[in-house]
């Protein structure tokens, strides 16, 4: 292989951010109550509403309303919550 090829994993000031980012996210997460953190888990691994609502015991709608207060908790800490 030729030695001009660059590297292209992330160094390590771009390692250190991702964990302190993983890290906030986290303690976000752990912050929030069970049923919020759990709801937007499930959201983030594209579950339907309608799942998220059975298995949590709540009505779709309420269900759409914890992803969303979650999700703009995680935003305001800079955090992105998609």
């Amino acid at each position: 292989m030729p030695e001009d090829v660059p590297d292209g994993s992330p160094g390590p000031e771009a390692a250190a951010r991702s964990r302190h980012e993983l890290d906030a996210v986290m303690a976000a997460l752990g912050a929030m109550p069970e049923l919020d953190r759990s709801a937007v888990l499930m959201r983030a691994d594209d579950l339907p509403y309608d799942e998220i609502a059975r298995a949590l015991g709540i009505s779709p709608a309420a269900a759409r309303v914890k992803v969303h207060r979650a999700r703009l908790k995680l935003t305001a800490l800079g955090l992105g919550g998609s």
